[in-house]
């Protein structure tokens, strides 16, 4: 099996480390060094990577050519990215019917532009010329499986860690909000400081809480000003990127809720994997792994991304774990029981079996 990917990057390892774990030397994992968005990079420091891949971007970075594949050895399966914008997919698809080679997308149902419900043609015919398709979450698989009845469709939910090493960690005083995520304009860390302004403001949170903010990415300089701006700087903690089990579990371990006031994804399964609820906006371009969490009780929606709704919604969940009406054990049972780097395993071995 050849599994392509346009880069690697950190949170992806722990899958692919059991992914290697259970195929053994049947897998070659191919990939480059950066992603559309230039701040997912790859960070191979445990020689994942069989094959090396030279990304070369086009049109703005809205296309992708990759080369380097002639050094991986002719596979049964391909597992490729249903992306469309990679031009070597598409390649690859064709390139492998014609040799009766069988290729797997992975991805989600729909692309990430605002307003789309169903794939648009280019993505649909991408899925019909593939064998197969592994999706995101449960929800996505059967939304490809109402879409496409003839083509075989596997899950593999969508995580980034082992069950057994995403933990809730109780008796931790929980007092602050946690951004987990790079700070890209898309994420509207911006938008999250104001609310969280907002709130403070309008006397919705004690003294004692705080916004604590771990990433990187090309707005940090904005970040950073605008704390100094509302002269909040004992109120938000900035902190750099962190990986691995161990770092999340502690700073979950003081939460009082996730939080992301731009599109939200893997950090929704990040944060409920702890039972710690999750805080965004409503009405927004999510990624999938959003219907991991139950609205009003591990997932709470503000009305829209200005400052007074989502200063609502902060002080309603700081009043709610105060109160003790989280059921932080519930929500992280759910979640790990459905989304883990074990399931996500199992979904890929099913899919090539």
């Amino acid at each position: 099996m050849l599994l392509v990917q346009t880069a690697l990057p950190p949170y992806r390892q722990a899958f692919c480390r059991e992914l290697a774990t259970s195929f053994g030397r049947s897998l070659r994992i191919a990939a480059g060094t950066d992603y559309f968005d230039q701040s997912i990079r790859t960070l191979d420091e445990t020689g994942l990577i069989d094959v090396n891949l030279r990304n070369h971007f086009v049109l703005g970075r809205r296309l992708l050519i990759q080369l380097g594949h002639a050094e991986a050895s002719i596979p049964r399966y391909e597992i490729r990215e249903l992306n469309p914008r990679i031009i070597t997919a598409w390649l690859g698809l064709i390139r492998s019917r014609l040799a009766g080679r069988r290729v797997l997308l992975w991805g989600h149902f729909q692309g990430r532009r605002v307003g789309e419900v169903h794939p648009r043609f280019i993505r649909r015919l991408m899925v019909t010329l593939s064998d197969g398709v592994i999706a995101y979450t449960f929800e996505d698989a059967e939304r490809f499986r109402r879409s496409f009845p003839r083509k075989r469709v596997t899950v593999a939910p969508n995580a980034t860690e082992l069950s057994t090493e995403s933990a809730l960690i109780e008796g931790t005083p929980r007092s602050y909000f946690l951004y987990v995520g790079r700070l890209v304009d898309d994420k509207r860390v911006d938008t999250l400081i104001e609310g969280f302004h907002a709130a403070i403001a309008e006397g919705l949170l004690p003294d004692h809480v705080r916004l604590v903010i771990v990433g990187h990415g090309p707005a940090v300089p904005t970040v950073t000003e605008l704390v100094d701006r509302l002269d909040l700087a004992d109120r938000v903690e900035l902190r750099p990127a962190a990986y691995g089990s161990a770092a999340l579990n502690d700073l979950y371990a003081g939460a009082i809720a996730g939080v992301c006031a731009g599109y939200a994804g893997l950090n929704v399964t990040q944060s409920l994997s702890r039972g710690v609820p999750f805080i965004t906006i409503a009405n927004l371009n999510h990624s999938p792994e959003i219907s991991v969490g139950t609205v009003d009780r591990s997932l709470f929606l503000a009305a829209s991304a200005q400052s007074g709704a989502l200063a609502s919604t902060l002080g309603h969940v700081h009043r709610l774990v105060a109160d003790g009406e989280i059921d932080h054990a519930a929500i992280r049972d759910e979640t790990v029981s459905r989304y883990s780097v074990e399931a996500m395993v199992a979904g890929f071995i099913a899919a090539t079996s």
